[in-house]
Formats: C-alpha cells, sequence, structure tokens
C-alpha cells in the first residue's frame, strides 16, 4: 500500500511559494528602482545642467559672483557685482556687462506654454543720474522677448517682470513641436548695465556694493498634441 505523505507536500510548496514571493519581491524592487532614479530627469518638459554653466563678462565672473541655480524647470541667476557706481565728479559714463550660458534638454512633444522673466534689484540714484539694463535672451535657439528696465528709484528690493503666453496654433508652439527640433541646447542671457550722470554733483550705485541683481526665468510647459 502507497503511503501519501502530504505534510512533505505542503512543505515543499510552501518553500516554492515563498521562493516565488521572494523573487517576484526582488523583481518589484528592482523596477521601482529604476523608476526612482533615473539617471537624467526632465522636470516639466526641461533639465538644466548647472554643473556645465558659465558666466563671465567685464563685470562678472563665474562662481566668483554670477551664481545659477535652479528649482525644477526655473532657473535663476545672482549676481552681486553686475552694474556701476559713479560720483565723486568723473566719470559721467559707465557699464557692465555679463553673459551666462546654461546647457538645456527639452523633451521632445512640448513647448513652452508661458515665459515669465523677472528682476530683483537695488539702487541708490540722485535725480540726475539715470540707469538701465538691457537684456538679450535666447533659449534653445529661439529668441525670448527682453525685458527692458530702467532704474527711476531708488532702494534695495525693488522688481519688474514680464510674462509672455503662448497658445496653439502659433508660430512659437509649431517651431517647438517640430520634429526636427534639436533635444540640447542652451540658455543664454546677456545683460549690460549702463548709468550716466547729468552733473558732477550727481551720483548712482547700480547693481553693485550690497545692491545685487537676481533674474528668474521660470517656464510653464504644455504637450504639443491635442
Amino acid at each position: 500500500m502507497k503511503t501519501l505523505n502530504f505534510g512533505r507536500r505542503a512543505q515543499c510548496k510552501a518553500r516554492r511559494d515563498r521562493h516565488t514571493s521572494s523573487t517576484l519581491a526582488t523583481a518589484v524592487v528592482v523596477f521601482v528602482a529604476a523608476v526612482a532614479a533615473p539617471s537624467r530627469a526632465f522636470a516639466d518638459g526641461v533639465s538644466w545642467d548647472v554643473a556645465a554653466g558659465v558666466a563671465g563678462g567685464s563685470a562678472c565672473s563665474n562662481g566668483v559672483d554670477a551664481f545659477i541655480m535652479t528649482n525644477g524647470a526655473d532657473v535663476s541667476m545672482v549676481f552681486s557685482n553686475l552694474g556701476v557706481a559713479l560720483g565723486g565728479g568723473t566719470p559721467q559714463e559707465g557699464e557692465g556687462a555679463c553673459t551666462v550660458q546654461v546647457p538645456a534638454s527639452v523633451a521632445s512633444g512640448v513647448y513652452p506654454s508661458s515665459v515669465k522673466q523677472t528682476f530683483e534689484y537695488g539702487a541708490n540714484r540722485t535725480s540726475g543720474a539715470t540707469g538701465t539694463l538691457s537684456t538679450a535672451i535666447r533659449f534653445m535657439g529661439f529668441t525670448v522677448n527682453s525685458v527692458p528696465l530702467t532704474v527711476s528709484a531708488s532702494g534695495p528690493a525693488q522688481t519688474a517682470s514680464r510674462t509672455d503666453t503662448f497658445d496653439a496654433p502659433s508660430t512659437w508652439a509649431a517651431k517647438w513641436c517640430a520634429v526636427a527640433r534639436p533635444a540640447n541646447g542652451v540658455l543664454m542671457a546677456s545683460f549690460r548695465a549702463r548709468a550716466t550722470l547729468a552733473t558732477p554733483a550727481d551720483s548712482i550705485v547700480l547693481f553693485v556694493n550690497g545692491l545685487g541683481l537676481k533674474y528668474e526665468f521660470t517656464t510653464t510647459w504644455r504637450s504639443c498634441g491635442p
């Protein structure tokens, strides 16, 4: 008579079940890790390579008085010496310039539906002194509207901003959504501060000596599809 050992079979089945469960658990952990830690994640359509960013000009030096920071899809540039300080009779005019380049990657199938530029700055000036900041911005090869800034007041916490929105269909969206658009490019931002004194008695301190300049480039992204 054959004896059926149900207890032994049950033990073998339990071991197989534990092994299968362990294998599945391991597979799930590996899959989650692969999704949670990609080599280069995109934040709202754009990825910034701050480590490769550079800044240089007559009034800035990368990592010394010009700094690049990111927060998701937004990028900021902070300057502590981008400007001029005039007074004491001479000189009557002065300027300072800086150009910043930040490499970026933009996923296919998306475009920036809005671009906001914000300046935070400080200045001290007399009534006969004028100060201006001109900008030239290009993002991934596309020209972005400039924000001309005229300093008309004194104070350490002044702001100026501009927001451009682009609905589809539009030329802006069509160019961004073109199949031939490169995935890699740069944000190139050029800044030029100028100051003029009307009389020898006037003076101005523009974006220097504790009255620095901060520029923020904020984007909102939308799918190219319907």
